[in-house]
């Protein structure tokens, strides 16, 4: 039988945790692309993660949701989503550099990429509800910037109102009166003169 070459399991192993990893890279930059506006909380999160950038992914959420202080419901509102969307980011990343993988059979190596998967979809979700509640506490402190200039409008109008009373009351009723008493004084004479 001739010399058959040598085949090297190890690099038919790489090989394929390789293309594996570029399928899982491939489905996860998929799903970035239908998590809302171009530079939306979502995408920049999610776009992280796919690159592996787990860190600055985290940093963003803190971000996000810190430099919004001036909603102050907000931050209190989040916590718990950021804390989840952190929990969520270190799962990811455990799950994707994974020591091991080599060695796991392929099943286990799907298994961990179907979970990856599963972490990241809920990812997006979290991010989606953080994006919503701030969305719902602008339209609060709208509204209630409205009714403060609608309340302010009102007493201004009242005031002006009450205004042109008093000086109608105090500047024409007076004239007024003198009108009807002049009037009133010169019938009376005209009526004293007929007799």
């Amino acid at each position: 039988m001739g010399n058959l070459p040598a085949i090297d399991y190890e690099r038919m192993e790489a090989d394929r945790l390789a293309v594996h990893e570029d399928e899982l890279q491939k489905e996860l930059q998929a799903r970035v692309s239908s998590g809302g506006a171009h530079n939306s909380l979502r995408r920049v999160v999610l776009r992280a993660v796919t690159e592996g950038q787990y860190e600055m992914a985290q940093s963003e959420i803190d971000d996000y949701i810190n430099y919004r202080e001036k909603f102050p419901n907000f931050q209190s509102r989040c916590e718990r989503y950021r804390e989840h969307c952190r929990d969520l980011v270190d799962a990811i990343k455990t799950k994707r550099t994974f020591p091991g993988l080599k060695s796991l059979s392929i099943s286990k190596q799907q298994e961990l990429h179907d979970k990856v998967i599963e972490h990241f979809d809920e990812l997006k979700d979290y991010l989606k509800q953080i994006e919503l509640v701030e969305r719902e506490v602008r339209m609060e402190d709208l509204r209630s910037t409205t009714w403060l200039i609608r309340t302010f409008f009102q007493c201004v109008l009242a005031v002006l109102g009450v205004a042109f009373v008093l000086d109608l009351t105090g500047g024409l009723a007076s004239s007024f009166l003198v009108v009807v008493n002049r009037l009133i004084s010169d019938v009376a004479t005209w009526l004293t003169s007929l007799f």
